[in-house]
């Protein structure tokens, strides 16, 4: 798979930094800068393939999060998955509702570190929902460094982001 960077001009930035500010709570405000939370580079790798279940009403309610398997709803709701390693490697966590605390969450199937705490202890993430993009941040209650991943896009986290990941939410 080829990742594709995403380019931008300043002015579109902005007027996209802005709108995210009105729309956010202001609890959830950027505070710090944002960018694409996966490496830039081309990797080949193969995404493990989403489990197609039927649609929940809401983000709402624990539904298939934190069951080892990465959902992708039939109305395109899913989860963000987390691997421990590079690659889609060692243990993951598929999680359906933002948790900006992640510090209290541990990857959950075999495979290298299963059983670890999830903040600071990823290397690389998909974003299995079609339709919200997922916001990483590096500091606890989603504060700090802020990067986005896009609609069903993922890869190795960026230098910024590994080992890094503190909390998220979709919006």
């Amino acid at each position: 798979m080829r990742k594709t960077p995403i380019t931008a001009t300043t002015g579109a930035l902005c007027a996209l930094a802005g709108w995210l500010a009105l729309a956010a709570p202001a609890a959830a405000a950027p505070t710090g800068g944002g960018t694409d939370a996966n490496d830039s580079s081309t990797i080949t790798v193969t995404v493990p393939e989403a489990t197609k279940v039927p649609q929940p009403a809401a983000r709402t309610g624990i539904m298939g999060s934190e069951d080892g398997i990465c959902h992708q709803y039939n109305n395109g709701f899913g989860d963000l998955c987390l691997w421990y390693f590079q690659d889609f490697g060692g243990s993951l966590i598929d999680l359906f509702i933002q948790d900006c605390n992640l510090s209290d969450d541990t990857y959950i199937t075999p495979g290298g570190g299963q059983g670890q705490t999830v903040a600071n202890n990823a290397e690389s993430d998909w974003n299995y929902d079609l339709v919200h993009t997922a916001r990483l941040w590096t500091g606890a209650n989603c504060t700090g460094t802020w990067g986005d991943v896009a609609p069903g896009t993922g890869g190795n986290l960026s230098p910024t982001f590994r080992n890094n990941v503190e909390g998220f939410y979709f919006y």
